[in-house]
């Protein structure tokens, strides 16, 4: 957990979407949730030396949890500060078509034969991208998950 909690404190901008995006697919936040359910603190403490490296002493590892959960917070905002542009990135491009794919929806024209297709599924404009404004990457990614 400490080589995770180094890695997201100190990955390179340029590697950066790559390696939380392979931690995603890899489901390492599962892998840290150590137990599940309201349990006393006594338990929590029980379950954390069974669940986890019994050699580390309960202080290191709820200081590696606390960093994990800080960590996780920091990704979730920069994606949701990160905007959508699928003109520069293909996983945005590709994850709007899966969006309109899933939908099962014919694009339609307007008196202006210009297409009108996204809002058929409640946005306000056909810029999509600007739709994702508020909530970046992370809003594309809900979307896509919930599909």
């Amino acid at each position: 957990m400490m080589l995770i909690n180094s890695l997201l404190s100190h990955a390179s901008d340029i590697w950066w979407d790559e390696f939380i995006d392979e931690l995603e697919r890899l489901n390492v936040r599962r892998a840290v949730v150590v137990c599940h359910g309201p349990i006393k603190h006594g338990a929590f403490i029980q379950c954390l030396h069974q669940r986890l490296m019994s050699l580390h002493t309960i202080e290191e590892l709820t200081s590696c949890i606390l960093d994990f959960q800080a960590n996780i917070i920091r990704v979730t905002y920069r994606r949701k500060t990160t905007p959508v542009n699928p003109e520069r990135h293909p996983s945005h491009l590709s994850a709007l078509d899966f969006i309109w794919a899933k939908c099962k929806l014919q694009e339609e024209k307007d008196e202006y034969d210009d297409v009108l297709k996204w809002g058929q599924l409640g946005f306000d404009s056909e810029y999509v991208a600007n739709e994702f404004a508020d909530v970046g990457v992370l809003g594309l990614d809900c979307l896509v998950r919930i599909l």
